[in-house]
């Protein structure tokens, strides 16, 4: 008994001493306030009296530092090539200027800016052509370029169209009132057009449009085919006839009877004429016929002969040629052009109104006179063309129709695989 009460005593002193320990210890500081032993030595960083901006201010240098081989984009590239071709433009060297803006273009040919840059080079080379043609361009795409006005008034002035050089100037200087230089350039304008005559100001727009064309062919017969054949008259005669020049004395006999009998000639050949109209009139219908010519044989049905195009410049002079002469003509030019060579024709570029024509050709000529896999093989090597999708962006609706009616006539017609049409209709974005 004795025994038990003692361990029992024991017990309870170990745990009233247990109890003041843990008094104490909450009775004390925290452990993170005592001195504790380091772990490493203390390094002081040294900014040269600059704020630090957090942990991401000291790595961020190594984001910026490290080099990323990365490729400049399209539009990158194109800027690049505008500022080397201003550079050559500011040393005067014009034409490798143009060079850089023609490469400018092949990148991004949305871009206004190129266009007139270009076009100011071929000013200073005197292509005056070719720089209203890209002044015309740059309007397309930005119809409040200022510049393109001006500077497309300043090539239609030195091509002698005066009327369009005045209307583009005055527009450019209503897009920017206060430019003294474009307001100088139109009063010139104005001042040189007072001097000029006034049948020249009137025709001065189509002065440089309008190029009479004579056609020669076998199979152009002359109207004049059913008149009889004149008298001949013997050269020595006519050579003869006596030439009037004044202060001079009277023509000798020989002359004056030489002159007599040529007038008797035609007079008799007058008369002849007459009396064959008069038996021509009173012969039956059926006479008639037989012993005339055959019909004349309208231009539309000539087969002409032309060379197939070998690089854009050749295509673009003969295409102006034929569109003057009229939509057949200009049928046959582009049926002779082979398909397959559409792509290497138009590598650098293919004009928007070039490709509308060629639209409107194969909706009206192609389709009285050609298959549907005629068609077809036109259409698929236009798709070929580099930047072509970006044409049709800007077809009109007119265009888009004619385009949707033929390849309805193709598919109708079943001459080409599915697979084929599908994937054209899909470049053409033809439902």
């Amino acid at each position: 008994m004795t025994t038990n009460e003692a361990l029992w005593n024991d017990l309870l002193k170990w745990q009233t001493d247990i109890n003041k320990k843990d008094e104490a210890l909450l009775k004390s500081k925290p452990i993170h306030d005592k001195a504790i032993s380091p772990i490493r030595e203390m390094t002081e960083i040294v900014l040269d009296n600059l704020k630090p901006k957090g942990l991401n201010a000291l790595s961020s240098t190594s984001k910026n530092d490290i080099s990323v081989n990365k490729k400049p984009t399209l539009i990158e590239r194109a800027e690049a090539e505008k500022t080397k071709g201003n550079d050559y433009f500011k040393q005067s060297n014009f034409k490798q200027a143009v060079v850089h803006y023609t490469k400018a273009i092949e990148l991004n040919p949305t871009v206004s800016v190129y266009y007139v840059n270009r076009a100011m080079a071929y000013i200073k080379l005197e292509n005056y052509i070719e720089a209203e043609r890209d002044c015309t361009k740059g309007i397309q795409f930005d119809t409040k370029n200022v510049k393109a006005y001006w500077r497309r008034g300043i090539a239609l002035q030195k091509l002698g169209r005066i009327v369009e050089a005045k209307k583009d100037m005055e527009l450019a200087l209503k897009l920017e009132p206060k430019n003294a230089t474009i307001a100088k350039d139109l009063q010139a304008l104005i001042s040189t057009n007072k001097t000029l005559p006034k049948e020249q100001k009137t025709n001065s727009e189509n002065k440089f449009r309008s190029l009479p064309i004579n056609v020669i062919d076998a199979a152009y017969e002359p109207q004049s085919s059913q008149q009889p054949p004149l008298t001949p008259v013997s050269t020595s005669k006519v050579n003869k006839t006596p030439q009037p020049v004044s202060g001079t004395p009277m023509a000798t006999a020989k002359q004056t009877k030489d002159v007599k009998e040529i007038t008797a000639n035609i007079t008799s050949v007058k008369e002849e004429q007459r009396k064959e109209k008069k038996t021509t009139d009173s012969v039956p219908a059926k006479v008639t016929t037989e012993k005339t010519r055959p019909a004349i044989v309208p231009s539309s049905t000539v087969p002409l002969k032309f060379s197939v195009p070998k690089t854009n410049f050749e295509f673009e002079r003969d295409w102006k040629t034929c569109k003057a002469r009229g939509i057949d003509v200009l049928y046959q030019y582009f049926q002779n052009i082979p398909p397959a060579s559409f792509a290497t024709l138009f590598k650098s570029s293919l004009e928007s109104d070039y490709f509308e024509q060629m639209i409107h050709i194969l909706a009206t000529k192609y389709v009285e006179q050609k298959t549907p896999k005629d068609i077809y093989d036109v259409l698929d090597g236009l798709s070929r063309v580099k930047r072509l999708d970006m044409l049709l962006m800007f077809l009109s609706k007119q265009q888009e129709k004619e385009l949707e009616s033929l390849f309805t006539l193709i598919k109708s017609s079943d001459v080409v695989p599915k697979d084929k049409m599908d994937r054209l209709s899909m470049f053409y974005k033809i439902r």
